[in-house]
């Protein structure tokens, strides 16, 4: 018997090898998605780390002002392993560079993939960044401008670095140059150089295994020093070189949370649904069989092998195709982002077998509970079917309204109430797709709002400058031609505590401003979102703002929807304790086509340490936010074909389960367009309905999404656009009548004698 019913298997797939496609899509398009977005979490993951590993990457940076024997002598009583080094910020023509000086003892934050077979002391090595902006090669003399010296420096070779990753436009470019590069600088101290040379070490690099608990030892120890000589301490994920692409390998991975976890609950009940319709149908082979003298336990593991191979299948294809495209698509957006050497990475991790086991589960419970029923009745009553179903008028059909409805139509209702399960999972169905795209756009929306809203209204300027130190230069920038007005301000890093104690920045603004439009003249402390969030402090609650030696203490008056620039903001008339000397400028121009011009202008000045544009701030803000785009794009695509399996199961099922009424209505005269009128209109209302639910939990989805995807760069400001909405109908409702004028094309071959034959 067992034999006579693996062939009945085979039989069955080929008959019905339509519904059965459907099944396995919906799970391969489940298990894709999941599989695939946790292989790029995991592949960024395993190559960040793979560099970490290869390069002896440090824990920790401590970079401070001064060498202390002091300071040295406390990480020794931690027994740490650490190095000393020196660090430094540069200029070679226009491109902003940091320079690390190494020698023959340096053993940590090494490079890799360097051009050179070995590499010594005296070689200048650089990334491929730094050779694309200055359209050099090997073998080239670059001059470095590092404060008041100049170093003519040979490039030797190139290199990735573990602290350049970031490939952007905007970010510095590293050298690396060897000791006795510089040696030969200053060749005339002779043996004093060794001697003078300890005097520049500004950088503590550490291998440690609880960073965090040594992290908070070094800033108690910087704190409570008299002269505290510390600019900064980070751990390896917070440092300025590597915080981008941490921040990527964190959003990776949350994004597993969301979109799949929802993604996959809408799969599984579509999968459950078409179980339990495909089984209801063989009711009359269940009574056969039951004829036939097969036991209860072989009619089960029958239906149920039959579910567990075509989640199987679906399962197998996921587990392949997740791996192969998704982290192919993020991984050109990576190469673009970022300098990373081409580890192999693991094609498989055991967690996928997670996703397809779940589904063979969800699978055998299904079969199992549709099966229950039918086997245990006697083989008679399973051969007779159902020839009856009590549907009670409602009083809109009691109307004389609902009479007036061509019967089409009528139908279609009547058939929507009669299988009102298969109706609901439609809706069910429908209203997850649909809030996954009114979420995928609405992240596109939230991200072009906030940059918008800040660069071109809240802080309106053309072009941005930092300077290399405090001191006005309103005067020099003045005489520019094509700058209109220049306000000056001062950025200073501060301690702010309120609910929580964190590191931000204080904006001390003119009494005036033409450019920051957000009004920061209140009594009070004027702060950003993210402030606002990451301390938890709202309007009217006390905050206290440490800068120095010094402390204020004000009330918060107000909360800036701000997206990247992040800070307390006051104007520098209002803390009279504190000197106001400028350190940056916001400039308005009279020609926004030169912006760019001016701004290479700007950069020659001396004293002028970053010069950035409206237009290039788009560019970094849109580089910062590309991986969550491309992600959401992902997404979206999958939500559409999600949605094209999930209406062309149900206006399958819908159709076979349909033939006798199609059959009716071709004998009473009705064509073949008023017929597929009638199907149409069926699924049609469902989707509809559907996805307007939907609507309704696209935006909680968003936040919800952009909550677990919190970006230490910037701040979401959660925005759908009314467009959002109608598109996701027209989507989801065009996909339905496509679907349904496929199937519409099937009514001439309803043979209407046979259909009617039917005991049904």
């Amino acid at each position: 018997m067992v034999k006579v019913l693996r062939k009945k298997v085979v039989s069955e797939i080929r008959t019905s090898y339509l519904q059965y496609l459907s099944v396995i899509l919906i799970a391969m398009l489940s298990v894709t998605l999941f599989t695939g977005i946790f292989a790029n979490y995991r592949n960024l993951d395993d190559r960040l780390n793979q560099i970490y590993e290869k390069t002896n990457m440090s824990d920790l940076i401590v970079t401070f002002n001064g060498y202390d024997q002091k300071d040295e002598e406390f990480l020794q009583n931690l027994d740490l392993d650490y190095e000393k080094r020196i660090y430094l910020t540069g200029k070679a023509g226009t491109v902003n560079v940091n320079i690390i000086v190494f020698d023959e003892n340096t053993k940590m934050n090494l490079p890799t993939e360097v051009s050179k077979d070995q590499y010594d002391t005296n070689d200048v090595l650089v990334d491929s960044n730094f050779l694309k902006r200055k359209n050099l090669q090997i073998g080239d003399t670059t001059e470095i401008e590092i404060s008041t010296m100049k170093l003519d420096a040979k490039i030797t070779g190139t290199m990735i670095h573990p602290e350049a990753l970031d490939n952007s436009t905007y970010s510095s470019s590293l050298i690396y140059v060897g000791i006795d590069v510089i040696r030969a600088k200053f060749s005339s101290l002779g043996s004093l150089f060794d001697s003078l040379i300890s005097l520049y070490y500004n950088q503590y690099v550490i291998k440690c295994e609880n960073s965090d608990d040594i992290l908070t030892k070094i800033n108690q120890y910087y704190a409570n020093k008299e002269n505290n000589n510390l600019v900064y301490a980070a751990k390896r994920m917070d440092m300025p070189s590597n915080i981008s692409i941490e921040a990527d390998v964190i959003q990776a991975k949350k994004m597993l949370y969301i979109f799949p976890v929802m993604f996959y609950l809408v799969g599984v009940l579509i999968i459950l649904t078409s179980i339990s319709q495909l089984i209801n149908k063989e009711r009359m082979n269940i009574g056969i069989m039951k004829s036939f003298g097969y036991s209860k336990k072989e009619i089960l593991t029958h239906y149920m092998s039959i579910t567990v191979l075509l989640c199987l299948i679906g399962g197998i294809f996921g587990i392949i195709l997740g791996p192969l495209i998704i982290p192919k698509v993020m991984d050109t957006k990576y190469q673009y982002l970022y300098q990373l050497p081409h580890y192999r990475v693991p094609f498989f991790h055991f967690e996928y077998l997670i996703s397809v086991v779940i589904l063979v589960i969800v699978s055998i419970i299904t079969s199992y509970i549709a099966c229950h029923k039918e086997i245990n009745k006697k083989p008679i009553e399973s051969l007779r079917g159902e020839n009856s179903v009590t549907i009670r008028r409602g009083i809109l059909e009691k109307t004389s309204f609902f009479q007036k409805i061509p019967l089409t139509i009528r139908m279609a209702l009547r058939n929507m109430k009669r299988k009102i399960s298969r109706t609901l999972m439609v809706i069910l169905g429908l209203l997850g797709c649909s809030a996954l795209l009114v979420c995928g756009f609405g992240i596109d929306n939230t991200l072009n709002y906030g940059l918008n809203l800040e660069i071109d209204e809240l802080i309106n300027y053309d072009v941005s400058v930092g300077y290399t130190n405090s001191g006005s230069k309103k005067p020099t920038l003045e005489q520019l031609d094509g700058v209109e007005v220049v306000e000056e301000y001062a950025k200073l890093g501060i301690t702010l505590q309120s609910n929580k104690i964190i590191s931000t920045n204080l904006y001390l603004l003119p009494k005036e401003s033409a450019i920051f439009t957000c009004d920061y003249h209140q009594d009070g402390f004027l702060i950003s979102k993210k402030v606002a969030e990451e301390t938890g402090a709202k309007i009217g609650d006390e905050i206290e703002i440490i800068y120095g030696d010094k402390t204020f203490i004000d009330k918060v008056s107000g909360i800036a929807n701000l997206c990247i620039t992040q800070g307390v903001f006051i104007s520098y008339d209002k803390l009279e304790d504190l000197e106001f000397k400028p350190n940056a400028a916001w400039i308005k121009t009279t020609d926004y086509h030169n912006n760019e011009n001016l701004a290479s202008k700007i950069e020659e000045l001396a004293g002028i340490e970053s010069v950035t544009t409206n237009k290039k701030m788009h560019e970094v803000a849109n580089n910062v936010t590309s991986t969550i785009r491309i992600m959401t794009t992902t997404i979206k695509i999958f939500a559409i074909l999600l949605a094209v399996v999930v209406l062309y199961n149900l206006a399958l099922l819908n159709f076979e389960e349909r033939t006798r009424d199609i059959a009716t209505l071709k004998v009473l005269g009705f064509n073949r367009l008023e017929i597929a009128t009638s199907l149409t209109f069926e699924i049609l209302t469902s989707t509809l309905i559907g996805s307007l639910i939907g609507l309704l939990f696209g935006y909680p989805l968003l936040v919800a999404v952009l909550k677990v995807n919190e970006n230490p760069l910037l701040t979401y400001i959660y925005h759908i656009n009314p467009s959002t909405y109608l598109l996701t109908i027209l989507l989801t409702c065009g996909v339905s009548i496509i679907m349904n004028s496929i199937f519409s094309l099937l009514v001439k071959k309803v043979k209407m004698v046979e259909s009617l034959k039917s005991v049904d």
